[in-house]
């Protein structure tokens, strides 16, 4: 997804590098977990699209994947940006998920018929309490998000 409002397409180093906060909050998500399971995050590349779009997530795998150090996994920000991966990991030959796993995040329609890995979130309830903040005019209470895993077949296990 993109870090910032001048949607500049980038490898970065890090979530220090993304002024949207989702955005930031997701990589800083990713780098934990990958430093709690022992990984460099320092090794792993991070490759900023520009738009939230397939053919930029198609565009940005091909490129991670042509890199002699490509990555066995890749964890899109979206689901849009997965399946891109998907259609750059199928042109490229490499097979998924046995050489590459790939996950998104929303869960869209889109998700289930390509077998895509994606952390389901209820933007229903997202939307209901953003609509009581709205209305009440003061906090109420801790809001806590609704995400599940859904496990199909572009990961392994």
């Amino acid at each position: 997804m993109p870090a910032s409002r001048a949607r500049p397409a980038a490898n970065t180093a890090g979530p220090a590098a993304a002024t949207f906060p989702v955005t930031r909050h997701r990589l800083e998500g990713l780098r934990d977990a990958c430093v709690a399971a022992g990984s460099a995050w320092a090794h792993v590349p991070v490759a900023v699209c520009s738009r939230n779009s397939a053919a930029e997530g198609e565009a940005a795998a091909a490129e991670l994947l042509r890199r002699p150090d490509a990555p066995d996994a890749i964890a899109a920000m979206s689901d849009e940006l997965a399946l891109g991966a998907l259609r750059a990991a199928a042109r490229g030959g490499v097979p998924v998920p046995d050489g590459l796993a790939v996950t998104g995040w929303d869960d869209t329609e889109a998700a289930a018929p390509a077998g895509l890995t994606t952390v389901a979130q209820s933007l229903h309830d997202q939307g209901a309490h953003c609509a009581r903040l709205a209305l009440s005019g003061e906090a109420v209470g801790v809001h806590e998000a609704g995400w599940r895993v859904v496990r199909r077949a572009s990961t392994r296990g």
